[in-house]
């Protein structure tokens, strides 16, 4: 599957349907990453790296704040936004440009009223210290108790995860489509940057405890890389499968974290060969073990070997 409309579209409908409590915000705040990055593939615009992330990322939060306006009690979203917004590095500079464009159009348009009214209340909601007070301070423990109403509707987190592992599934899909295709460098890491992303929010949604940004980073760079090499080992030997392995081997040279990474599981596969297979669970520590171990260490070999 390549990536198009309807990926970047399903990644937009989870994120409008999810932002709300309970989602974990810095689980939205990585879709959000990732489906911007979708869009940019999606919709390319020849454009400057930071102007387009404000153009994509300011028609994704048009499309999040009209519908979220439409779609009735807005209470949930007044509860969650301030607080994600922070999350984010790509939401602020589109929020403005937002704010500047939806003002101006008025009420022109299905929803346009209904998004200056919720933008109206998100600021007053700043402006005057009120979000905690529009709940309640409802959190998982209060929720049903104290504001039946507005748990009526949450959304399930396994919804959520459903949903990010199908297009973390399309987006590994691609990366081997893409790199079998002899494509370049650029959009492999902008792909690859995708489904690390995705992965990232996976761990935030099943994660009750903090994590560590620049740790969670470096190990979802691993367990994407992990996953890649185990699928590349399940392909046929080929003229493609070569170029594939001299595209990773230049990138682990020009990237230091998928250089980081792919000696990180070079180590891995080695001590998973060494030890008795009674013993390969605990010296995983949580990371996912091989499908094929001989066909993954095989693999890391022949990348770095590659040229």
């Amino acid at each position: 599957m390549t990536i198009d409309h309807e990926l970047a579209s399903s990644a937009s409908d989870l994120l409008v349907l999810h932002a709300q409590w309970p989602t974990p915000h810095d689980a939205w705040a990585k879709l959000f990453t990732a489906t911007l990055l979708l869009h940019e593939i999606a919709r390319p615009l020849q454009l400057p790296a930071e102007e387009r992330h404000v153009r994509v990322a300011t028609v994704i939060l048009r499309d999040l704040f009209t519908r979220t306006a439409l779609a009735g009690d807005v209470r949930p979203f007044r509860a969650f936004f301030p607080i994600v917004r922070e999350k984010s590095p790509f939401i602020a500079p589109a929020l403005r440009k937002v704010e500047e464009e939806i003002r101006a159009e008025g009420d022109r348009g299905a929803g346009q009223k209904e998004a200056v009214d919720l933008l109206t209340r998100l600021r007053e909601d700043a402006e005057a210290s009120m979000i905690r007070g529009l709940t309640g301070g409802i959190g998982a423990d209060a929720a049903e108790e104290d504001r039946p109403d507005l748990a009526e509707d949450f959304r399930n987190p396994e919804d959520l995860r459903r949903g990010l592992e199908a297009i973390a599934e399309a987006v590994t899909e691609d990366l081997l489509e893409w790199g079998l295709g002899e494509a370049g460098q650029e959009g492999f890491l902008h792909r690859f940057n995708i489904l690390v992303n995705l992965r990232e929010a996976l761990v935030f949604l099943r994660s009750g405890k903090p994590v560590k940004a620049s740790t969670l980073r470096q190990r979802m760079v691993e367990e994407s890389l992990q996953e890649i090499v185990e699928r590349l080992a399940e392909v046929p030997e080929s003229h493609d499968r070569q170029m594939f392995l001299r595209l990773l081997h230049h990138l682990s040279l020009r990237s230091q974290p998928v250089g980081d990474a792919m000696e990180a599981l070079r180590d891995y596969a080695r001590g998973l060969g060494k030890a008795a297979e009674s013993e390969r669970v605990r010296l995983a520590r949580g990371r996912p073990l091989p499908r094929n171990l001989e066909g993954m260490t095989v693999m890391l070999r022949d990348i770095k070997r590659a040229l």
